[in-house]
Parts: C-alpha cells; structure tokens; sequence
C-alpha cells in the first residue's frame, strides 16, 4: 500500500513513518509533504497513492 503524509511537524511525520512501519511490511510512505502547497505539486503528478494521512 502506498502512502503519503502530509505533515508540518518534522517529529510527528517520523513518528507515523515509524507506527506504519511496525504495522506493515506492505506499507510504503512514498513522500513525507510539509504544507499544502508541496502537496499540491505532488498531486499534479501521475503516480497513484492508496491512502493520504494529515
């Protein structure tokens, strides 16, 4: 599954990377975004995205 977190809080995106990862194997965090206008341009592009956490 592949996911994105969009997070302004450097450690509390790192502390969901870690929650996930002990989670799942099968989880992978593709990007970690820090404010809505990163997340915009990241969305432009084609890549397919299973689940979004904010």
């Amino acid at each position: 599954m592949q996911v994105i977190i969009i997070e302004d809080e450097i450690p509390a995106a790192n502390r969901l990377v870690k929650m996930l990862q002990d989670i799942s194997d099968e989880i992978d965090v593709v990007k970690k975004l820090d404010s809505v206008e990163s997340a915009v341009r990241f969305f432009k592009s084609a890549i397919n995205i299973d689940l979004i956490f904010m």
